[in-house]
């Protein structure tokens, strides 16, 4: 038979010990799961400590009216199956076998973007971060923000005059004017 140690279980953060009152098992009793085994009482209250396992309870290691710290070994119960959660160390289970191999070669260029271009591209004029968004989804080049009149504060360009430039800019697919 296995034996099990009842450690005394931790009942709030401020609380480090507690009193035994009363053995409710007595050394030789059998104990089922979640069976009370004793009363306790704390500063703060009085409680039941259950079994955590079913099995015989060998013997008791403090008497009523003694003081026990959080996390002592209060009592001995005797069990075929200790039914405590053990820790199970990680396995690593993956196979060789399990890892595909890409053969594709990796793509290492990427195309540039209008974004790429108002980055890279030096401009002593100031651009929101909207606006330079708004200039990428529409790719609308950095040259061609520098050529339109802002409205805003020292003729910073603003959101109103970009979507303006945009809705009034002619559309690729549009026929030119046969003037």
């Amino acid at each position: 038979m296995a034996q099990y140690e009842l450690l005394l279980p931790k009942m709030g953060e401020s609380v480090a010990e507690a009193t035994v009152i009363k053995w409710i098992k007595q050394p030789g009793d059998k104990v089922e799961l979640d069976d009370t085994i004793l009363e306790i009482a704390t500063d703060k209250v009085d409680s039941e400590v259950p079994s955590p396992v079913a099995g015989t309870l060998v013997r008791h290691l403090y008497r009523e009216d003694e003081v026990v710290q959080v996390g002592s070994i209060i009592a001995i119960i005797d069990t075929e199956d200790i039914d405590e959660p053990t820790e199970v160390p990680f396995v690593n289970q993956i196979k060789e076998e399990d890892i595909l191999e890409l053969n594709a070669p990796a793509i290492t260029e990427e195309l540039p973007t209008a974004q790429d271009s108002l980055e890279s591209e030096s401009s002593h004029r100031f651009y929101s971060p909207l606006v330079k968004n708004i200039a990428n989804q529409e790719n609308i080049s950095l040259p061609e923000l520098e050529g339109l009149k802002g409205t805003g504060a020292d003729g910073r360009l603003t959101k109103d005059d970009l979507l303006s430039y945009i809705s009034n800019k002619p559309s690729k697919d549009s026929p030119k004017p046969l003037v």
